[in-house]
């Protein structure tokens, strides 16, 4: 059996052995990966949002609690600390920052909301949350909202309480309640104790 090997330098190309990718091919896969790529952007885009709603959220809660705690160490004299918000996305805490004792008008920090970020409730401004003596207030709910219209909530009770995205109910009440109220004594009760 004689076998004849072809040299690399005379065998013939033909298009038809190519292998590869035609344009037409290469656009098709191009133009699926940009369909993918822009609903990946838009999930990170709406979860930046949510990112942002979230932390703005937590934070005013903490500022709130802080604000609290600060009526309640100086059993809110001469004045109570308080959360003023002044428009759609800013507040001012007012509190004592450095400890004297005294809240001074020099002593209020403005906390600007991140862009896009508003305070939809209380929907009048300039609306204020002041902590008496005790931590307690006047019950509140504040409306966060993000640019793609999602909200987050949260609640101040009267006691002061903060809680975000709940509001705390009593179960509803059963009057459907069959209780038996009838006590029939038993013979085997001991009744020398």
């Amino acid at each position: 059996m004689n076998r004849h090997i072809a040299d690399d330098t005379t065998r013939e190309w033909k298009l038809s052995d190519e292998r590869g990718l035609t344009l037409l091919e290469l656009l098709v896969v191009m133009a699926i990966i940009a369909i993918v790529a822009g609903f990946a952007l838009f999930g990170f885009d709406s979860a930046r949002a949510n990112l942002l709603l979230t932390n703005s959220a937590r934070e005013l809660s903490s500022h709130l609690e802080s604000a609290r705690l600060d009526s309640i160490r100086r059993r809110a004299l001469p004045q109570a600390a308080n959360v003023t918000f002044t428009a759609s996305n800013t507040y001012t805490i007012n509190m004592d920052f450095d400890g004297n004792g005294t809240i001074a008008v020099s002593e209020a920090r403005v906390i600007t909301l991140p862009a896009g970020m508003t305070v939809t409730s209380p929907s009048s401004f300039p609306a204020t949350i002041t902590f008496d003596w005790r931590g307690r207030t006047a019950g509140q709910t504040i409306t966060m909202q993000n640019p793609h219209s999602e909200t987050s909530g949260l609640v101040v009770t009267a006691s002061g309480d903060i809680s975000s995205d709940t509001t705390v109910t009593a179960p509803a009440a059963n009057t459907n309640l069959n209780v038996n109220t009838t006590v029939t004594p038993t013979s085997n009760i001991n009744s020398s104790l």
